[in-house]
């Protein structure tokens, strides 16, 4: 009787304890099946963003996915996470576990415009950061304070106000001043009036006077087809009427390029990497032209003066960047020669010797502020031409490297002339380079972005294969969810069980 009951005890024990493994092996296989369907999604998602456009890693080390219209490659996803885990039938991981896939879905999430280019901006500053080192961007970050530091901004608005007041009280002699003006004679015949013949040596182009005879490019580009379009800048106009107080005063606020230039300097750090970027990989006039070709054919030359202009032709693009520089040397040498004492002696001289005028004080005052201006734009047309030519220009002159005297100003004014004839030395200074870098400043963050993934786009379409690529058509990051199905081994469930899953993935 006793070992009836031990036996029957001991049975009982054995069923519990059985019932208690096999709970744990079924709990066990659970826990793995979610482990690794997990791990396999993750590595799924990594296949799916593995197939990146690989032109345009190689070309400009930004990733990519083409998703295709309808997002149709994303499907894959299905596919690879099936491959590893298994379809429930002998093929595959987690056959013997007694699981299958039952649903998948994917879902882009963000397009490479997506929360202000986000994506884009990201990879470039991790781009940069690696390429140039902190003590790369710690050069450009001294060019900018070097360029706040010149006080341009308000040294400019302090020759305006001056320029206004002087002119404001000269106009209570205007019938006097215009009288002497037709009637004088000049009290040195050896001094002449330059703005007249600058006036017109300017009007005679700007882009020819800067290029010479030196070949322009006579690239275009058609952005019909690209993802997102912007308009063109407006062409600007020339500071290169030097007649009246009010002509030039109009002339500057034009340019509203003081405002530009604080606004572009508070928002230097979310810009910086990005400007830095699309100096190294874009064409330009000169400098890193040989780079950018290893790379391969462009739809234009001077591809960083159309991110700046957004023209279709390079011409323009050109003539338009060039007109951005004047402008800005123009202001910066208009600043030197406003706090200049011995540029000042010179043009009250020339005031003095130029006709009667100077017997009215408040106008020979106004007439010197006038021929500042004049001075100041002869000299940005010199700096251009010597940036353009590979050379290289302080960003504030002082007496020493200032190009133009006042002799040679009277005699461009009388006979015309190159502008490179009278560049004196290039040798220090910042090179054509830095100051598209200045101008990238100024161009809003959203025109940049635009112009340089058209470019992007135009240049991969040359390839074979990538005639249709387009960003529109990409994606940056993209999140993938489903469920698998989880069957009975080693214990009965009380209902369906499933594991849920969810993989978000991103550049």
């Amino acid at each position: 009787m006793r070992r009836g009951v031990i036996t029957v005890y001991l049975s009982l024990v054995f069923l519990i304890m059985l019932s208690l493994l096999l709970v744990l092996l079924e709990s066990a296989r659970v826990y793995a099946i979610g482990t690794m369907t997990e791990r396999y999604a993750d590595m799924a998602a990594e296949m799916v963003f593995s197939a990146y456009v690989q032109p345009l890693a190689k070309r400009y080390d930004l990733l990519v996915l083409d998703v295709g219209e309808n997002e149709e490659n994303l499907d894959q996803f299905a596919e690879y996470l099936s491959m590893n885990l298994g379809d429930g039938q002998g093929n595959g991981r987690i056959f013997n576990l007694n699981a299958q896939i039952e649903t998948v879905e994917e879902e882009k999430t963000a397009s490479v415009k997506d929360e202000s280019w986000k994506s884009l901006k990201e990879q470039i500053e991790r781009y940069e950061k690696y390429a140039l080192g902190s003590n790369g961007i710690e050069n450009l970050k001294e060019l900018m304070a070097q360029l706040q530091g010149t006080g341009v901004a308000e040294k400019v608005e302090d020759y305006s106000g001056e320029l206004r007041s002087e002119g404001q009280a000269a106009d209570k002699a205007v019938a006097e001043m215009e009288q002497s003006e037709e009637n004088a004679e000049n009290t040195d015949e050896n001094v002449r009036d330059p703005r007249p013949g600058i006036k017109q040596w300017l009007k005679s182009g700007l882009l020819t006077l800067v290029m010479g005879d030196r070949n322009i490019s006579g690239k275009n580009i058609d952005t019909e087809q690209c993802s997102w379009h912007i308009e063109e800048n407006k062409k600007q106009t020339l500071i290169d009427n030097f007649d009246g107080y009010r002509e030039v005063i109009n002339a500057l606020n034009a340019q509203n390029i003081t405002d530009r230039i604080r606004q572009g300097l508070q928002e230097q750090k979310t810009q910086l990497m990005v400007n830095l970027y699309i100096l190294e990989k874009f064409g330009r006039l000169c400098g890193n032209d040989e780079l950018v070709k290893k790379s391969g054919e462009s739809i234009l030359n001077y591809e960083v003066e159309y991110i700046l202009y957004g023209h279709e032709t390079d011409r323009e693009n050109l003539e338009s960047t060039a007109a951005g520089i004047f402008t800005l040397r123009t202001l910066l040498n208009l600043a030197y020669l406003y706090t200049s004492q011995e540029k000042g002696a010179v043009l009250q001289s020339v005031v003095q010797g130029l006709s009667i005028l100077a017997a009215i004080p408040v106008v020979g005052q106004l007439l010197q502020l006038l021929l500042m201006v004049c001075w100041a734009a002869a000299e940005a047309v010199v700096d251009c031409a010597a940036l353009t030519d590979g050379k290289k220009v302080p960003l504030m002159k002082n007496d020493g490297n200032w190009n133009l005297t006042m002799e040679q100003l009277i005699s461009i004014g009388e006979k015309g002339g190159n502008a490179s004839d009278y560049v004196r030395d290039g040798s220090s200074g910042l090179d054509y380079g830095q100051y598209l870098l200045i101008l990238m400043l100024l161009t809003p963050s959203e025109a940049k972005m635009i112009r340089m993934t058209q470019l992007m786009e135009c240049n991969i379409r040359l390839i074979d294969g990538y005639e249709q690529f387009a960003f529109s058509k990409c994606a940056v990051a993209a999140r993938f969810s489903g469920s698998v199905q989880i069957g009975e081994r080693f214990w009965q469930h009380p209902g369906n069980l499933k594991h849920n899953f969810d993989v978000a993935y991103s550049y």
